[in-house]
């Protein structure tokens, strides 16, 4: 980090007598804009090297590693000499989240980090001022005894008590008394008169949702709560015989004593809890009974504090982050009313209320609320939102006021106003606290009484009991309640306590008890019982046959200890039995702490699709294995989702996802088992390579660039991470696709870069080590001009050559919308090629930060740990530490325990034409043969005498020169180097690790001398191994005048479909071009020079001539001969004919040609699909039938993904029928409702002429509006 550091800002540091002053100063950028998937848009500004951290947004971070030299030590920091600009007031008016900037610079110390926001207001308040250069100085402190001495105890049970005897989970709803008979027990499927009572039990540790620091108390695995078992006394369990125990609902309230209220805490994660009943590992845990104190109280109480909620969640604004929120209103509907009645409502004690809403509106609006008809909260402002500046969705307001009310029922409505009709409210949530008369009418009725809290006190509680025989019990502890002796004199009940700290009471009568709603049984489990792991993967149970085989997968080739794991064995063990992200964090940090990691740093692979929505409220939801959601909902740059949150486990990291991550983490984004399967197969094609898949593909990195913004996506790929990859080892090949080096084309609607489109789709299909991608994007692919779409993704055909692609972009890989798939889970997904895996970006991210993480990236890539390659958790884990908040919208969408395909072994060139490498570099010219010797080496360097196989070396002449065009407005044409031009590919025999090949040079090289470039692949194709390596230090240039030129063009013959085809043979329409070719000066197929290229002519069509110089595959241990092989496909019927014109390497050339009989075929229907595809609101569905027929009637039906019929369309033809066929649909369902966003399938049901129908079935993406 420090170096990088230096390199990025212009820092100078001095070191005076224990102070460390660093002169910085910070290289601003122009302002820079983002559109997110709402078409909310962000203006950000950046410098050199800035990041971001959450609780600023997207304003930049100065971040610089500083660490003391011991742990006891920390430091103080100041600033000095500052330079300051001051920004305009219309530039600051549209800056996003400068509602964050204060009117101070922000400088703090932690975690071993400086962070600075350079920016402040100034006096006025209405312009922002950034820093521009400064002095820091920094002074070494001792760490305060408090926060030295401070020592976190967290210990985890050795065995989980669900690891024996049988376990039934019970559903809970609702808080209170519940009560078991032996009919629940038969429902359970225990049978009652087989188990022995003394070991019956009820467990659960639930007390909401897990903290999600480290740092706070927690429980672990279950314990066994105290209950009230009544009949048991005789050994049996008997009609008539019950059990009595205390159980928490999702929903828990706790006392804030600074502000003396009560506050609810909804469990965003599940609407029921469990606790857990076992007939054979319990003890029968009785209650136990407190005795009333027969001493004089402090305090008397007759009344006690109560309080209720209303909070719906029924829409997540943004399809982001943890809060949902309620009923809507607007403009034609704006009030919504509800009814409460509180008993015994203490009507002289003032009842606190509390409103929280939002709303979107791009002016001012307001809100009020009445109750009882009286306006209780006056017109509250509701500030607007900005969609072009700000990243703000919608608006925050709360209110919390006091009231009285004159009888016990409460009216409450609420009024939302505004001037327009597209203005939205939302209700989050209201709460009241309240006081009522400590009476209790009967069934269940809990109480407390904050005010009677304080050392020392004694207080008399009174209970005016209108029912009867009544029961009370301290729920103080959820899971340790007990039962207060009560006395009772007429219609009094009381009871006194000591109060030192607030108490909760729970009084019954047995006329009504709670039940549980839903019993599971539970198999054994016992995960706590782990010692040792290196990879854990987290699936569901339908998902398990898949995760299995991966687990499987990795012991065989990497020997690695693995576990497959549900979701609901993690919760049952960390968190009662119900959903719970925290559970799944802290089962991880349970393997952490116990040493388990220990013989790696340790993988987690989420096996399945993750959905912001945790409770299933959105339509065919895939809240597979959850992951983590961001606190803030409503602000773009503020909202987030990440796995990165399972993977910090030391002991002050979690809270608000902060920390650096620990372990590798990557999700495979499966809905079905289908999916599942096909990225196992994927893995599994990957790691057992053989000689189908064993080649040179994986030595390409190719670097994609964006255009605009000032060469800024350039410049990050050619200056930045080009240089880096540049040097990692000398057999890479770099590609570079620079989007501004192209010609930018108009088309309705925009601009495409077609060339770039095509480049893209080869080089995937070529097959790459890494595709790197930097530059605009979003859920349907990159760049404004859709250099890569997800039809494109969908087409990709690389089916052993799967690149890891790295997408410095916004939102390619969103995985946690369900209904929605994402260009970058297409790319994963994608049966028949796409990626391996994603280093890929979920959410709104900035290129600043992006370029830091892409170059740990390729600095850690063959960066090696304890004597190992980084699998690729280990290379994300590296790239994000040190963390930045930016960092947590990069996910790895693959698996974490993958090793990129780098070659095993090494490469060594020995000679060049016999001469000494070591002494100075050879020069070889245009037309001179070359001879080129060299070994296979192990990482010592030593010969491996038992390598045998084919080495495949590729010769370079010197880096080309290009240039970009500025082709979009503040752009401007930049020069590049990219080696590109080959002069030689071949195939040669490797023999007890040694190798020797010859080659000729071309004469069309370029005369002037620099140095050349080789790259060399090999294999052993006996035992599948393979090796790389390359040379650079000899130079190409000038030319050798002695060869011999005989004036002849290479040997041609031509094949379709077999060599045993004859010149004018019939053969079935799937043309295979098959070629031979030989020439003593070699066959041209370097590409380099104008027109000596293999091209293929079909039926004297020189308008649309193919170059198969890629298809051209040399003879073993010669550069004179070599064969052709290209898929040409479907032509029409009839008599066609093929000419192939080829070139030696000296500039001879020859044609052949040959002709062929193509018959009628019977292929029913022909291209078939709509455009554009994904679309917006309108698509045109083409197809045309085959065999020369004519279509009579078409009839499209359209599906949404539940295989709902949402439309159809038809159109008649006539008799005589129609030869090729559109129809356009405008994107509505049946009833002209336009349709959402997501995925369509369409049916189409196609007769000719002669009555024949044909089904076609298509799919199609509509793009929200």
């Amino acid at each position: 980090m420090k170096n990088f550091l230096i390199a990025v800002f212009i820092i100078f540091s001095v070191t005076v007598l224990g102070q460390n002053r660093l002169d910085i100063e910070l290289k601003w950028n122009d302002i820079q804009s983002v559109s997110t998937v709402k078409d909310v848009n962000i203006n950000f500004l950046t410098f050199a090297g800035s990041t971001t951290e959450y609780k600023y947004g997207s304003l930049p971070v100065f971040i610089k590693q500083l660490t003391p030299p011991s742990t006891v030590y920390t430091y103080e920091l100041e600033i000095i000499n500052e330079v300051c600009d001051t920004l305009s007031y219309d530039e600051t008016q549209i800056i996003s989240d400068r509602d964050l900037v204060t009117e101070n610079f922000v400088l703090e110390f932690s975690n071993d980090n400086i962070k600075l926001l350079p920016i402040k207001y100034n006096d006025k308040g209405n312009r922002l001022i950034i820093l521009k250069s400064f002095s820091l100085l920094s002074y070494l402190v001792p760490v305060p005894e408090e926060k030295l001495n401070k020592n976190i105890e967290q210990t985890f049970a050795d065995n989980s008590v669900l690891s024996n005897g049988q376990w039934y989970k019970m559903g809970i709803v609702n808080t209170g008394i519940h009560k078991l008979e032996r009919s629940d027990l038969i429902e359970m499927g225990v049978n009652p008169d087989n188990i022995d009572v003394d070991k019956i039990g009820i467990f659960g540790n639930y007390t909401g949702m897990l903290p999600e620091s480290n740092e706070k108390e927690r429980p672990d695995d279950l314990v066994e709560n105290p209950a009230e078992y009544v009949g048991l006394d005789d050994g049996s369990f008997d009609d008539g015989d019950f059990i009595l125990f205390y159980a928490q609902s999702q929903q828990v309230w706790r006392y804030n004593p600074f502000t003396i209220r009560f506050d609810h805490f909804k469990n965003i994660y599940a609407d029921t809890v469990y606790y857990f009943f076992t007939p054979d590992m319990g003890t029968q845990k009785n209650i136990s009974i407190e005795q009333s104190l027969n001493q004089e109280p402090t305090i008397v109480v007759n009344s006690f504090v109560d309080y209720l909620a209303h909070e719906e969640d029924e829409e997540n604004l943004m399809y982001s982050g943890k809060d949902w929120f309620g009923e809507k209103l607007s403009m034609l509907e704006p009030e919504i009313s509800f009814s409460h009645t509180i008993p015994h409502l203490k009507k002289d004690k003032a009842i606190f209320v509390v409103f929280k809403v939002v709303a979107r509106a791009y002016e001012t609006s307001s809100f009020k609320v009445f109750i009882n008809d009286q306006v209780v909260i006056d017109s509250t402002t509701i500030s607007k939102v900005n969609p072009a500046s700000e990243g703000i969705y919608a608006r925050e307001a709360m209110r919390s006021v006091t009231f009285f009310a004159n009888n016990n029922n409460l009216d409450i409505r609420t009024s939302y106003s505004t001037s327009s009709n597209s203005a939205s409210f939302w209700l989050d949530y209201y709460l009241l606290n309240f006081e009522r008369d400590l009476v209790f009418d009967g069934g269940q009725m809990a109480f407390r009484q904050p005010s009677a809290t304080g050392l020392g006190n004694i207080t008399n509680f009174e209970i005016t009991n209108n029912s009867g025989n009544a029961e009370v019990w301290d729920i103080t502890n959820y899971h340790q309640p007990h039962k207060i002796t009560v006395n009772t004199n007429g219609n009094i009940d009381d009871f006194t306590i000591a109060t030192d700290s607030l108490r909760e009471f729970i009084c019954f009568d047995g006329s009504s008890f709670l039940k549980p709603v839903v019993y599971h049984e539970v198999e054994n489990q016992n995960i706590h019982g782990i010692e040792q792991v290196d990879f854990v993967i987290i699936s569901p149970e339908f998902l398990k046959p898949a995760a299995n085989r991966l687990a499987e997968i990795h012991r065989e080739h990497d020997g690695m200890t693995t576990l497959v794991v549900s979701p609901e064995e993690i919760y049952n063990e960390f968190s009662s039995g119900s959903q719970d992200v925290v559970a799944i964090r802290d089962f991880m940090r349970m393997l952490y702490k116990k040493g388990a990691f220990s013989n790696s740093h340790g993988y987690l692979l989420m096996f399945g699709h993750g959905s912001f929505d945790y409770k299933n409220r959105v339509p065919d939801n895939s809240n597979i294995v959850p992951t983590y959601e961001s606190e803030e909902s409503l602000r773009a740059t503020q909202s987030y989702v990440t796995d990165d949150f399972f993977g910090l486990l030391d002991d002050d990291e979690g809270a608000y996802c902060s920390g650096e991550l620990d372990i590798g983490i990557g999700r495979f984004p499966v809905k079905n088992i289908d999916e599942a399967n096909i990225a196992v197969d994927k893995i599994e094609r990957y790691l057992f390579k053989d000689k189908e898949n064993l080649h040179n593909w994986a030595q390409t990195i190719c670097f994609i660039a964006d255009d605009g913004d000032n060469n800024l996506h350039f410049k990050q790929a050619d200056k930045q991470l080009v240089p880096i990859a540049d040097t990692l080892n000398p057999g890479l090949i770099i590609n570079k696709i620079y989007s501004d080096a192209h010609a930018k084309v108009k088309i309705p609607g925009g601009y495409r870069f077609p060339e770039v489109n095509e480049k893209i789709e080869s080089q995937v299909n070529q097959g790459a080590l890494i595709v790197n991608y930097t530059g605009h994007g979003g859920l349907i692919g990159w760049s404004e001009e859709l250099i890569l779409d997800v039809p494109t993704i969908h087409s990709f055909d690389n089916h052993n050559k799967l690149p890891l692609f790295i997408t410095a972009t916004c939102e390619f890989s969103r995985f946690d919308d369900p209904e929605f798939t994402s260009a970058g889970e297409y790319v994963f997904l994608n049966e028949n090629g796409g990626g391996i895996a994603l280093m890929t970006t979920t959410r709104l991210a900035y290129a600043s930060a992006n370029i830091i993480l892409n170059m740990r990236l390729y600095n850690n890539l063959l960066k090696k740990e304890d004597g190992k390659l980084p699998r690729l958790g280990d290379m994300n884990r590296m790239a994000k530490n040190p963390s930045s908040t930016n960092f947590l919208n990069f996910t790895l969408l693959g698996d974490p325990a993958l090793q990129l395909d780098f070659p095993e072994y090494d490469i060594q060139t020995l000679s060049i034409n016999n001469k000494d490498l070591t002494v100075i570099p050879d020069t070889v010219n245009a037309m001179s043969e070359v001879t080129i010797t060299g070994r296979i080496v192990d990482e010592t360097g030593s010969l491996l005498n038992d390598f045998n196989g084919y080495l495949y070396p590729v010769i370079y002449d010197k880096a080309s020169v290009y240039s970009t065009l500025g082709n979009s407005q503040g752009s401007y044409p930049a020069s590049f180097e990219l080696t590109d031009k080959v002069l030689y590919k071949g195939k040669t025999t490797v023999k007890d690790g040694l190798f020797s090949f010859d080659f000729l040079v071309p004469k069309d090289i370029s005369y002037n001398y620099g140095f050349g470039k080789i790259s060399y692949y090999a294999m052993d194709t006996i035992i599948s191994n393979d090796a790389w390596g390359g040379y650079n230090n000899f130079i190409i240039g000038g030319t050798d005048e002695t060869i011999s030129d005989n004036k002849i063009g290479p040997d041609i013959n031509l094949f379709i479909n077999s060599r045993n085809f004859n010149d004018g043979d019939q053969v079935e329409n799937s043309i295979n071009l098959i070629a031979d070719f030989y020439d003593e000066n070699g066959i041209n197929v370097t590409g380099s020079s104008l027109g000596r290229d293999i091209v293929c002519i079909i039926d004297e069509n020189t308008s649309n001539s193919m170059v198969l110089n890629d298809y051209y595959s040399p003879e073993v241990d010669t550069y004179k001969s070599g064969t052709l092989q290209y898929e040409i496909g479907n032509l029409e019927p009839g008599l066609h004919t093929i000419s192939l014109r080829a070139w030696d390497l000296i500039n001879n050339s020859s044609i052949a040609t040959t002709e062929f009989l193509i018959v009628e075929d019977e292929t029913p229907v022909k291209g078939v699909y709509n455009y554009p595809n994904p679309f917006f609101d309108n698509t045109t569905f083409a197809f045309r039938l085959g065999s020369s027929k004519f279509t009579k009637a078409v009839k499209i039906e359209i599906f949404d993904i539940r295989g709902q019929l949402i439309n159809s369309l038809e159109s008649d033809f006539g008799d005589y029928g129609a030869y090729i066929t559109e129809l356009n649909w405008n994107g509505t369902d049946k009833n002209g409702n336009k349709l959402k966003h997501g995925l369509y399938i369409y049916k189409m049901y196609i007769t000719d002429t002669q009555n024949n129908t044909t089904t076609i079935q298509q799919k199609m993406i509509k793009l929200a509006e």
